[in-house]
């Protein structure tokens, strides 16, 4: 995988009929969002989330969130990355933009969020597969590792994204875990 590889490739075929969903849920014509997205923008750290919802229907879901984060004076969905329980891939906040989702710790910060909530269970096997691939294809493509990986609860003073979350670093091909962080860093 180099670089250039599409996050297409990363996630599976249906992510493109998601993305026109999600481009409608929030207002836009599926065919703004329709070409390869852009990595124009230097992450160096992502962080994950769950959005505290109900994951069905997550059209509906990216829908609520967007005008919950407009509400708040922000300029839209302030995540970039949606994944659902069934592992379909959802785009939020262009990757070219800043995200909106760990106060005063958004430059240069991936955000991915997992549609549902996760407090007292963990998320489906097939929505941690997709985040471990998302994070792979972010790795590969700006250059962090998994060290730079931070759970919103690491950040900030929050449970997100629930209990449940050492269980995503663990790597299912060595058995082994990644480092664990020393200090939440700015």
């Amino acid at each position: 995988m180099n670089r250039r590889t599409s996050i297409l490739a990363i996630v599976g075929a249906g992510l493109a009929a998601r993305r026109a969903m999600a481009a409608t849920a929030l207002g836009r014509t599926p065919a703004t969002t329709a070409a390869k997205p852009q990595a124009a923008r230097r992450f160096w750290r992502a962080t994950i989330h769950h959005t505290d919802t109900s994951p069905a229907n997550p059209a509906a879901r990216i829908r609520n969130i967007d005008a919950d984060h407009r509400s708040r004076g922000w300029d839209g969905i302030g995540y970039h990355l949606l994944v659902a329980e069934d592992g379909g891939v959802f785009f939020g906040r262009p990757l070219d933009r800043q995200g909106a989702h760990v106060k005063d710790k958004n430059e240069g910060n991936l955000g991915i969020a997992l549609i549902g909530t996760y407090s007292d269970r963990p998320p489906p096997e097939a929505s941690l597969a997709s985040v471990r691939r998302l994070l792979a294809w972010a790795f590969e493509t700006w250059g962090f590792g998994p060290e730079a990986v931070w759970f919103h609860k690491e950040l900030a003073a929050t449970e997100c994204p629930g209990a449940w979350s050492k269980a995503l670093l663990w790597n299912p091909e060595t058995g082994t875990r990644k480092p664990e962080h020393k200090e939440a860093r700015g």
